[in-house]
């Protein structure tokens, strides 16, 4: 997650929503931005605000600092939670079989030199639908409503952006929580590697289009009918 202290705002970056060309717009917007965990950037809300109690605020260089092990009994005794209820987070959503598609290309494409999980291992050497039965049916994939805590302490002041319409919808964001003369938002990375059909794909994978609806099943139901498009300003509160 991005976070910056100055604008209490943050980025929650679901993979493959737009989170270079976001990050770029946030980082350019906020100019103290930084990831609560850089070797973590698609940590989970409710994580990054559990990490959020567990971080010093900015030390010298400006950086966020870990706590020092002499911190480090004291930080493990029992203190109140963290109110996090104010902090204003943005996300973006993306029609979920189109996400696996382009997760999918983007990992196939990972360097053989680079660690990796058996989930991306699948997709750098496995066929789509053997990605798509670990994505959805073993739930390496984690859903909407989990990764943006969806009900949690920091909901009421969340807003999701459709993908599909990211510029128009920003803007609305933008307007709403009151960031006045935004940077404008470059697309970084789209259309790059030009897709096959999703048509050739839902074909490859028979009725495991039917998991995928079952797994994501709060985006098809209530986050797509949430997403904020621009212009009709539907918010995720």
């Amino acid at each position: 997650m991005l976070h910056s202290a100055a604008g209490n705002i943050a980025f929650a970056h679901y993979p493959k929503t737009a989170g270079c060309t976001m990050f770029q717009w946030f980082t350019t917007a906020f100019p103290d931005a930084m990831h609560l965990d850089p070797e973590r950037p698609h940590m989970n809300v409710r994580r990054s605000l559990r990490h959020m109690g567990a971080v010093k605020t900015p030390g010298p260089s400006g950086g966020l600092r870990l706590l020092n092990p002499a911190d480090w009994l004291a930080a493990r005794r029992p203190r109140p939670a963290a109110d996090h209820s104010g902090l204003r987070i943005v996300g973006v959503i993306r029609e979920p079989f189109e996400m696996l598609v382009s997760l999918y290309e983007f990992w196939k494409k990972t360097p053989a030199e680079m660690e990796v999980s058996p989930f991306i291992e699948t997709a750098r050497s496995g066929t789509f639908p053997d990605f798509l039965w670990m994505a959805v049916v073993q739930k390496e994939m984690p859903k909407y409503e989990e990764f943006f805590d969806v009900g949690g302490s920091a909901w009421a002041n969340t807003r999701l952006i459709d993908f599909a319409t990211l510029e128009s919808g920003l803007a609305a964001v933008c307007a709403e929580l009151g960031i006045h003369d935004p940077p404008r938002l470059e697309r970084i990375n789209a259309g790059g590697g030009r897709q096959r059909s999703l048509e050739d794909y839902r074909a490859s994978v028979g009725t495991l289009v039917i998991n995928v609806r079952s797994h994501f099943r709060w985006y098809y139901e209530h986050g797509v009918r949430l997403a904020i498009r621009g212009g009709d300003r539907r918010i995720a509160a």
